[in-house]
């Protein structure tokens, strides 16, 4: 998933396939970087790649020992990086219109997260009009699967031009 050229937001009761192009990934990636949200700054959250055809994204983590115990990272900290893979994910395809505040988080902790560089990988599984359903996988610095993550979230119109 290493999409940098132009690429079609995703419709309504689609993931992607046969979009019509309205923006290309390169602008989308910029003014995400410009906008992102704050408290991704807590865990140098930042997107990596974006493939809007295919509903996917890719964030890179760097979560510090602060935010753990004994045996790992909390796992609040580890469900903030699957849900954010995954709202972000919401709003990039949507050309910023959309805001998927969730309304269902499942997560499921496989191994313990240690302090230390993550990817998540976020992919919208269904998008409607009001309501979407994504998943997510999170990732440690050696490719271990640390947690997956499903998420119903509810569709609410936002200004592109807000903050996010």
């Amino acid at each position: 998933m290493t999409q940098t050229g132009a690429g079609p937001v995703v419709p309504a009761g689609t993931t992607g396939a046969a979009a019509p192009a309205v923006q290309d990934v390169p602008a989308l990636l910029a003014r995400w970087r410009e906008r992102r949200p704050r408290y991704l700054a807590l865990f140098a959250g930042d997107v990596v790649s974006l493939d809007v055809q295919r509903g996917e994204l890719e964030m890179a983590f760097e979560v510090g020992p602060q935010w753990g115990h004994v045996i790992g990272l909390q796992g609040g900290i580890v469900a903030g990086m699957l849900d954010s893979a995954m709202a972000q994910c919401l709003i990039l395809c949507s050309g910023f219109t959309l805001g998927p505040p969730t309304l269902e988080l499942k997560v499921s902790y496989l191994a313990p997260a240690r302090p230390g560089a993550f990817r998540a990988l976020g992919q919208v599984q269904h998008r409607g009009r009001s309501i979407a359903f994504a998943r997510a996988e999170l990732r440690d610095a050696k490719g271990a699967l640390v947690a997956t993550a499903s998420a119903t979230s509810r569709l609410v119109a936002r200004d592109p031009e807000a903050p996010l």
